[in-house]
């Protein structure tokens, strides 16, 4: 669990984040009544490219960051090999710190960026600007528990695979210059490999594969939640009542993703949460509100629970999420 201190610091970022919203949104605080009817975005509106430009920019940011950290444990691990003392890799290699700050500014920008996102598409359809921008209390809870998940996972990582490339060095007498090439081999996955051009994209050299997944995967499911958050406000009960599921369809398309893509859920099921992309690794999938126009086209489309269990059969390992109880309220 993070500790109170950790929580502190969030909670700060994310208020300073919110303030730059105040002066356009205190003159409709009290104006909730105001949400009115109008067009909105649907999926096949919607810029791609745009939101994925938007999500690279935040995956580079985090992904340099986090380039630093493995880069800095090539230096320590080389001085802990050459040592020969077992003093040197008594105590843990990896500070989660940097680390933390790293994820949580992801967590945080994906978040933030799906929350924007979500309010532009369907100021056509409601005066958003009406409706506090302020995040609900279990949706701050939730994004604090990513950043400590994910940081647990990454520090996990690193610190296995930097202490087996050092006990590997000791065991063979390693030179500095030997520890540091055999740190960075370990940590390619983290690093990537400027010198070296990969063998299946020959235009392209190695590049940090495990660092890219991580990232990638987590930025969308914050994105998505973000999008969820906002579009399962009280307020939009009588506006947005469905969603789609919205996949980009090429040759790299997963099953899950294909099989998905199209088909909508009430945006109080459940189990949308447990479906929530990502689905697997290096998910691009978008959830979408469905506007009253299409809510009948929509209606066709609602998958059910044996569409439900196929959809789970399909998820990649380790990403449908677990059974969570019904949300209290309205449930449509």
């Amino acid at each position: 669990m993070p500790t109170k201190a950790v929580a502190r610091e969030v909670l700060t970022e994310l208020k300073a984040e919110t303030d730059r919203w105040a002066a356009a949104l205190t003159r409709h605080i009290d104006s909730v009544e105001k949400v009115e009817r109008r067009d909105m975005v649907t999926a096949s509106d919607l810029d791609m490219n745009e939101l994925i430009e938007t999500l690279d920019g935040i995956e580079d940011r985090a992904a340099m960051a986090l380039v630093r950290v493995a880069d800095k444990l090539v230096a320590e691990g080389a001085d802990a090999a050459t040592s020969k003392a077992s003093k040197a890799i008594a105590e843990p290699f990896v500070d989660p710190k940097p680390i933390r700050r790293a994820v949580r500014r992801m967590a945080r920008d994906s978040w933030e960026a799906g929350r924007a996102a979500i309010r532009r598409e369907i100021t056509g359809q409601v005066d958003m600007d009406a409706i506090a921008f302020e995040p609900p209390r279990e949706a701050f809870d939730w994004l604090m528990a990513k950043v400590e998940t994910v940081t647990g996972v990454l520090a996990e990582d690193l610190e296995s695979t930097v202490r087996l490339a050092i006990l590997e060095s000791i065991k063979q007498g390693d030179t500095t210059q030997d520890a540091i090439l055999r740190l960075r081999e370990a940590l390619e996955p983290w690093l990537g490999d400027p010198t070296r051009v990969d063998p299946v994209r020959a235009a392209e050299l190695v590049t940090p594969s495990r660092l890219e997944t991580i990232v990638r995967t987590n930025t969308t499911e914050a994105f998505n939640m973000g999008r969820l958050v906002e579009l399962r406000r009280p307020q939009l009960d009588d506006v947005i009542e469905m969603v789609e599921y919205s996949a980009i369809l090429d040759t790299r398309t997963t099953d899950i993703c294909r099989y998905l893509s199209g088909r909508t859920f009430m945006k109080g099921d459940p189990d949308l949460d447990r479906l929530l992309p990502p689905n697997h690794h290096n998910c691009r999938s978008l959830l979408v509100p469905v506007p009253p126009s299409g809510e009948d086209d929509a209606r066709e489309q609602l998958i059910d629970s044996e569409g439900k269990g196929r959809a789970f059969e399909l998820a990649g390992r380790g990403f449908a999420k677990p059974k969570v109880q019904p949300r209290r309220g309205r449930s449509r």
